[in-house]
């Protein structure tokens, strides 16, 4: 079976927030904040804003995870950029990584999260038993609570520099 590589890059729907990706080579210049999968070199000119190395077709750390979602959940809730999650192929880590998203933002079992992301970003995404496996046992608990908090955070009025609390 041939795999389709997203020319383009493709986005997932996340209550109210989108996260963009596809191959980090098709990543924008500007106007998103990057985050790379990869554990080979970079190639492209596309910025580099965080990087979390996985070799192609492995999984990463659970702690080196859950910072990066931590960071794209910030970046999106209370930054209020555009996110590019991208790897060399934009289907395995990247989905990985997506599914994983999806996990968080609607409390999600790991082959749910998979099946959402495969039918709206990549029918291939996740690609290996090791990837699916993670994806349903990483614990999201604490990245709950963060994106609970990310929303309350994104949602405040920032009040203007010369504005005074009143008693």
């Amino acid at each position: 079976m041939e795999l389709k590589i997203r020319k383009t890059p493709g986005f997932i729907h996340l209550m109210g927030w989108r996260v963009y990706g596809g191959p980090f080579r098709g990543a924008p210049m500007t106007g998103t904040y990057n985050v790379n999968l990869q554990h080979e070199i970079v190639a492209g000119n596309s910025p580099v804003h965080y990087r979390l190395k996985i070799v192609d077709f492995e999984i990463p750390g659970i702690y080196e995870t859950a910072i990066t979602l931590a960071m794209i959940i910030f970046q999106s809730k209370i930054m209020k950029r555009k996110v590019y999650v991208g790897c060399m192929g934009g289907i395995g880590r990247t989905g990985m990584i997506m599914a994983l998203l999806v996990r968080v933002a609607y409390r999600s079992n790991g082959k749910d999260a998979i099946s959402f992301v495969r039918g709206r970003f990549n029918e291939h995404a996740v690609e290996t038993p090791e990837q699916k496996k993670f994806v349903s046992e990483f614990p999201i608990g604490n990245l709950r609570r963060w994106l609970a908090l990310c929303r309350f955070i994104g949602g405040l009025t920032i009040p203007k520099d010369d504005a005074t609390l009143s008693e």
